[in-house]
């Protein structure tokens, strides 16, 4: 896969964006006095009539010590496509999709003719700071006014990735949910919610060495959003399961479930929107009920949390219901 990170979350029509960089950013006055990059980029593009294209640059902070908000405004009949190059990809923002998309990282509202966009990204540990191009094409006929504001909110550090086996063997906590059973090291972090807006296969549960959240960038069984917040020694294993009609296509077909699952490689074969790092991406059937494994492993976990991976999937056990 290229090294890019693809969103939908923003505004118009979901094709690329490519072009020069022909404005010069505008900080509001909250860098410091330091020198540091500034929290707050905002900017106002006047975009004539017929296919056109903009652009400015801003000076991006640590993206692993700061999560952002992008909020966009423009009319709500513009077809409109707004792309956020950073050192790592490209994030693209379409809120023609996502207002009919629920999720906690995207809020369109319309208000007398004009849509305005917040989306919400978490740290981006994958990322890197310095600087990020944002750029827009429209594609509609119509001139229209854009407002474009990219706010940086510095967090605290999360704690260490897992660094012992001591811990790994020794320290762990017992997930049940949905038939499905399995010990995890206790300083890891367990969700239940969908990683992505698809419904199906559903999410049962994701396991992760950090926090982390969905983000705009995050569609159907691609996650570039959630693999841009694992540090480079992070760990993401999830689980997900097909139903209903889908479940009795796939069920006949779908190998059962091995013994132990591959040990994930260091570099290659993960899931889908993880360029760094190896894993996998496994399907299997146990118990009359079909399942999908995603597992990723960054390029340098200790052996311990690989190990902690591996007793993980091995170890999970699945019931009939």
């Amino acid at each position: 896969m290229r090294a890019a990170f693809l969103a939908a979350a923003v505004l118009g029509v979901a094709t690329g964006c490519t072009h020069r960089n022909d404005a010069a950013p505008n900080a509001a006055a909250d860098g410091d006095a330091a020198g540091r990059a500034p929290l707050l980029w905002q900017r106002s593009l006047a975009l004539p009539a017929g296919h056109s294209k903009r652009g400015f640059v801003i000076i991006a902070p640590d993206p692993a010590a700061h999560t952002f908000t992008v909020r966009v405004r423009h009319p709500a009949a513009a077809q409109l496509v707004v792309t956020m190059e950073t050192p790592s990809g490209h994030l693209v923002f379409d809120s023609n999709i996502h207002p009919f998309v629920p999720s906690g990282a995207v809020d369109c509202q319309e208000r007398r003719g004009r849509r305005t966009c917040v989306m919400r990204f978490p740290r981006l540990a994958g990322d890197r700071r310095g600087r990020w191009s944002v750029r827009f094409e429209k594609a509609s006929e119509r001139p229209a006014n854009v407002r474009v504001e990219v706010a940086f909110s510095r967090v605290a550090a999360p704690a260490a990735s897992l660094a012992s086996s001591d811990e790994a063997s020794h320290s762990k906590r017992r997930f049940v949910a949905h038939g499905i059973t399995f010990a995890h090291p206790r300083g890891w972090f367990v969700v239940t919610e969908p990683l992505s807006p698809s419904p199906n296969p559903a999410y049962r549960f994701a396991v992760s060495s950090v926090p982390v959240r969905r983000t705009p960038a995050d569609e159907g069984p691609c996650l570039p959003g959630i693999a841009r917040q694992l540090p480079s020694d992070g760990v993401l294993v999830y689980l997900r399961e097909a139903l209903g009609a889908d479940r009795r296509r796939s069920l006949p077909r779908m190998p059962e479930r091995p013994s132990r699952f591959p040990s994930p490689p260091r570099r290659g074969g993960g899931p889908c929107g993880f360029e760094r790092g190896g894993g996998y991406w496994y399907g299997f059937a146990e118990s009359g009920r079909t399942f999908y494994l995603g597992v990723h492993v960054g390029p340098d976990a200790s052996r311990a949390a690989r190990r902690a991976v591996s007793e993980l999937v091995d170890g999970m056990a699945i019931r009939a219901r």
